[in-house]
């Protein structure tokens, strides 16, 4: 969903094959992917890409309209601002202090 709006079913899905088209034609390895909320009343399909750096998965996700990604690291999970800055850790994380929105 562009900008975090719900859009109707067919329109998502479609967006979806076009993100999944532009990753097959740039050669970026991705696996789909579910990204939900932690109480699970919110889940959205998608890609996990597993050869890119954070820049240029913002890049991607930018492109096609997403408000953040999961940026997934050794010590944390985090959700990442696409289109507005800002990162927060999500679900678990091997740091002592752990990181919310208005960290970095």
């Amino acid at each position: 969903n562009p900008r975090g709006e719900d859009l109707p079913l067919e329109e998502n899905e479609r967006r979806l094959e076009e993100l999944a088209a532009y990753l097959r034609r740039e050669l970026v390895a991705a696996v789909r992917s579910l990204g939900a909320s932690e109480d699970g009343s919110w889940m959205e399909p998608g890609f996990a890409l597993l050869d890119v750096g954070e820049a240029q998965a913002l890049a991607i996700a930018r492109h096609f309209e997403q408000a953040a990604i999961y940026a997934w690291r050794a010590e944390r999970l985090e959700v990442v601002g696409a289109l507005d800055e800002g990162r927060a850790s999500v679900g678990w994380s091997l740091d002592e202090e752990p990181r919310g929105p208005a960290s970095d």
